[in-house]
């Protein structure tokens, strides 16, 4: 399997070996379930994006999604995520065939919230099995991996649909990979999907000194000194994202890396590591920390043009940061804005002071309102915002709640008011 950074994937076979046989599995129409747990910074997104590497090579149908927090309040928002992009690009002919026999029990998840087609989405457990027939139909033409990163923050529908398809992935050329934090999300159905027969469950682990000292090398050069690595292992807790974070410190302030250099990391501390993910930030332009802090108020898949707009930017200057922040570490190269790593953009949401926040959200729910989106972007916007002052929130409300009563969700989540707390 491919390894996208010689860095985040270190002492990482394991893992990689157990996402193979998952892959392996599924080609014998095995179907299985890959969870990897751990907390933020082990590595999780690099083993999940060498995996999806992996998937395109072997031919498989690679369907993604990114779960997000803003978002876990809306029924069934995880698998759209997932398999709308599949589902808009079927012609009329593969469309008929995907949607055939009990699969066309989920066609109301993908209409446009009106008619009697959206109202096959009212059975709870229609929907269950219209989904999984829809994803045995679309797995006849290919073999399917599913990949969802940050699992934890996936709406507790999708959650559900993935504990009732574990038990039901054997015959199918069908594996889902996906990533959670221990202690998060909706505890007890993580629970039931990581301890299914179906499921193997991966904890990547700190780097050991070796492999510290091996990424101290790599990045600082040759010569590191055992005390330096040591030093640096201490202060980061063997956490991969958090050590590259320091050692692109250590390299900037051009740390010795002798017993010297060592004091100086093990005076640094553990927090400022944390503060480390802010520093490319320091000496960069203004539009640089606007662009990424609007990022982070919209959260994962924003487009550039919205961003551009909340951050007061034209495009081409939103353009020009957006390639420094990638160049940085801070974006990855996607089509739209989305952080390498859900650490980074909560350092930087919680970079902001709650009262900031508040306002940038309910800017942000007007802007979107105006532009045309879905309702649940906007409530999502909305219930972050102060109530205050915010003239589309009583009629965006409204609308929501008859979509989510259309679609089985809880209406009652998307009228939520900031609470003062950072919620990451």
């Amino acid at each position: 399997m491919p390894t996208e950074s010689v860095t985040t994937l270190l002492e990482r076979e394991r893992e990689l070996a157990a996402l193979e046989d998952a892959l392996d599995d599924a080609t014998a129409r095995r179907g299985s379930v890959v969870l990897i747990e751990a907390p933020a910074g082990l590595g999780k997104t690099s083993l999940l994006r060498a995996a999806a590497d992996a998937v395109g090579e072997r031919g498989f149908g690679c369907l993604r999604a990114r779960a997000n927090d803003l978002e876990r309040d809306f029924a069934y928002g995880c698998m759209r995520q997932l398999l709308e992009p599949a589902v808009a690009q079927l012609s009329g002919d593969e469309r008929e065939r995907a949607f055939e026999g009990a699969a066309a029990m989920s066609t109301g998840l993908f209409s446009d919230g009106t008619g009697a087609a959206a109202e096959e989405a009212d059975s709870a457990f229609s929907m269950l099995h219209g989904l999984y027939w829809l994803l045995n139909n679309l797995a006849a033409e290919e073999p399917l991996a599913l990949v969802v990163d940050d699992l934890h923050w996936a709406d507790a529908e999708s959650l559900r649909f993935l504990v009732y398809l574990a038990p039901r992935l054997d015959g199918l050329p069908v594996t889902v990979l996906a990533t959670t934090r221990p202690g998060e999300g909706d505890q007890a159905q993580l629970a039931r999907l990581s301890a299914a027969p179906e499921t193997t469950l991966v904890r990547p682990a700190p780097l050991s000194s070796e492999a510290t000292a091996t990424l101290c090398e790599r990045v600082l050069g040759s010569g590191v000194a055992l005390e330096f690595a040591e030093a640096c292992r201490a202060a980061t807790g063997g956490n991969p994202f958090y050590l590259e974070a320091l050692l692109r410190e250590a390299h900037e302030l051009h740390f010795p890396v002798d017993a010297s250099g060592a004091r100086r990391v093990r005076e640094l501390g553990p927090a400022a590591v944390a503060q480390a993910v802010l520093l490319p930030l320091a000496d960069k332009p203004e539009s640089a920390t606007a662009l990424v802090r609007a990022a982070a108020v919209l959260g994962d898949g924003a487009s550039l043009a919205e961003a551009a707009t909340l951050a007061g930017l034209s495009e081409e200057e939103a353009a020009g940061a957006g390639d420094m922040l990638v160049a940085r570490g801070i974006l990855t190269p996607a089509e739209g804005v989305e952080f390498a790593h859900p650490i980074v953009r909560e350092a930087v949401y919680a970079d902001m002071g709650p009262h900031q926040r508040a306002r940038a959200h309910a800017q942000a729910a007007r802007q979107l309102h105006t532009s045309g989106v879905s309702e649940e972007r906007v409530a999502a916007q909305i219930a972050e915002a102060p109530p205050e002052g915010n003239q589309v929130r009583v009629e965006l409300l409204r609308r929501v709640a008859a979509a989510a009563l259309v679609r089985g969700a809880p209406a009652a989540a998307t009228t939520g008011t900031d609470d003062g707390k950072n919620k990451q």
